[in-house]
């Protein structure tokens, strides 16, 4: 009987897992069965934990990308993480822990672009990845901001939550596509007087630059970018393309 309950914990873990991966894509399970040659049916049985044959889930792992060997290592279900944030595991969202480089324009200006370093981490306490800013690189060891990072299961968004003494922050972004490393999007903020508040956001976009597990080097990579930077220019375009385009899309989503 112990056998059967962990054989069964196991197509389960493996069915959510592709599930997650098939939403990251954005493909109805109609469009996994036409990539796969399998009918619908089989489909749902996978991806349900019902369980089929080790070439079965073999095809459908490389039609979403997943890697089979990494489910030797996968977590139990009792540690993938809440609904609240997406119910993901790190097996799912793990290729976004790293180290990035925050974009954005300076406040009243667009003459100068403000860049920190965001560190994304799995915690196992929370069993979810969180987030940690920096704006200062002679104090890499104190994020200004943290928090969990929730992934849309159903829309094609995520994003970084900052909740302190009852005041939220929030980065909304569409999820990154991995060929690009990049994750575009806006921050929401909100200023108020006596008698109303007025919500604001602007552009932004993280760039990732190196994993999690490698030494990342703060130095020179946090503060004002002028129009003599090196990368002004690209993230000036980046950052103009989003506030025209991108942050249209995440409005209507």
């Amino acid at each position: 009987m112990l056998q059967r309950s962990a054989a069964l914990e196991a197509r389960q873990r493996i069915g959510l897992a592709l599930d997650q991966a098939r939403r990251c894509k954005r493909w109805s399970q109609s469009e996994l069965a036409k990539r796969t040659g399998y009918d619908e049916k089989t489909i749902r049985n996978v991806l349900s934990g019902a369980g089929a044959r080790d070439r079965t889930i073999g095809d459908i792992c490389q039609a979403l990308d997943v890697n089979p060997a990494h489910f030797d290592d996968m977590q139990p279900l009792s540690v993938w993480n809440a609904a609240d944030y997406g119910g993901y595991s790190y097996l799912s969202h793990g290729n976004y822990a790293g180290y990035y480089l925050l974009y954005r324009f300076a406040f009243q200006s667009e003459d100068k672009i403000f860049r920190t370093v965001v560190k994304i981490h799995w915690s196992d306490a929370e069993s979810c990845l969180r987030f940690s800013e920096y704006f200062d690189s002679e104090k890499a060891q104190n994020e200004s901001y943290s928090g969990p990072v929730c992934f849309s299961a159903y829309t094609n968004l995520l994003h970084f939550v900052t909740i302190y003494q009852g005041s939220v922050r929030l980065i909304t972004g569409l999820k990154m596509r991995e060929a690009e490393r990049i994750i575009r999007g806006s921050i929401l903020t909100q200023s108020d007087s006596v008698t109303c508040f007025l919500p604001t956001h602007c552009p932004v976009f993280l760039q990732k630059v190196a994993e999690h597990s490698d030494e990342f080097d703060f130095k020179d990579k946090i503060g004002l970018l002028d129009v003599c930077h090196d990368q002004f220019a690209f993230a000036q375009d980046q950052l103009q393309t989003i506030a025209t385009r991108v942050i249209k899309n995440i409005c209507v989503s």
